[in-house]
């Protein structure tokens, strides 16, 4: 494809069908009613990245024509939204949070462990977190 910014046509371009397992459409259906009823407990951040992934890839967004020679139609290629809980644009983000993650990690050997509790041991972990983090700690080294 070659770009060719002089020209702009909508003409050619297919609407995407809508996905019921899409994230993004399962957000425009639903975050209005979600955000009226869950103001109070919703934290600004959230309410931002949400409200910044809705227009994702919508052409009030921007968009670039592009001419592809094979097929001989003009496509718009539409701007992404960089939230990073939308389910395109937040792969991008993810993949670059890992590459610094692991740009910024020692070169040692190590051992990492994800493992869950039962709720009850929960509320006994937060009120004597430092001895049952080391209990925790000792026990796994073993």
């Amino acid at each position: 494809m070659t770009l060719e910014n002089s020209k702009v046509i909508t003409s050619n371009v297919k609407k995407k069908k809508y996905n019921p397992f899409d994230l993004n459409s399962l957000f425009r259906e639903h975050w209005k009613g979600f955000k009226e009823r869950n103001i109070s407990i919703l934290r600004d951040i959230e309410v931002k990245e949400v409200e910044k992934m809705l227009p994702c890839r919508d052409e009030s967004r921007g968009f670039w024509t592009c001419y592809c020679q094979n097929c001989d139609i003009y496509h718009n290629v539409y701007f992404g939204c960089n939230s990073r809980i939308c389910s395109c644009c937040g792969k991008r983000y993810a993949d670059n949070w890992a590459e610094k993650l692991v740009e910024n990690t020692f070169d040692v050997a190590h051992k990492h462990a994800v493992f869950g509790l039962p709720p009850l041991l929960w509320n006994e972990l937060r009120y004597h977190s430092c001895g049952m983090s080391f209990v925790i700690i000792e026990t796994l080294g073993k």
